[in-house]
């Protein structure tokens, strides 16, 4: 029996010997350079930045002509900096709505796999240090 170093949560089992991750098993012996990166940004939150962008460029536009026709308002620049600040937050919201997805990567038997991914980081990261561990006890066998 092997010691179960991430117990069965969401599909994922983590033990001194395998990695079950919904219906694909890896024996832990079999892989080697585990590491993790992120995924690229999904695209709601690039369209998020994108709108951020836009919004930025047409207030500074409406500005620059509404000051050059009916000269120099505060109340127009604080409505536009409002508006900016506005866009800002919603942005930041939508990082944590939609975050980074991390994935988990090793060779197994020499070809580069995909092991595990998901955007919840805690979990990802618990997965993670079990694999890490699962690899040491496999590269240091007790006796």
């Amino acid at each position: 029996m092997s010691i179960i170093l991430y117990p069965l949560r969401r599909g994922v089992l983590v033990t001194g010997d395998l990695l079950r991750v919904h219906d694909r098993e890896f024996t832990v012996w079999e892989l080697s350079d585990a590491g993790w990166c992120r995924s690229s940004a999904q695209a709601a939150r690039r369209t998020a930045i994108q709108v951020l962008g836009v919004e930025t460029g047409l207030v500074l536009a409406a500005l620059l002509i509404g000051t050059a026709v009916a000269g120099p308002s505060p109340a127009a620049v604080g409505v536009g900096v409002l508006n900016l600040v506005v866009a800002a937050i919603l942005v930041r919201a939508s990082a944590a709505r939609w975050p980074d997805r991390l994935e988990l990567w090793a060779d197994h038997r020499g070809v580069p796999t995909l092991l595990y991914s998901s955007t919840d980081h805690t979990e990802f990261h618990q997965v993670c240090r079990a694999l890490q561990r699962a690899l040491e006890l496999n590269r240091y066998p007790l006796r």
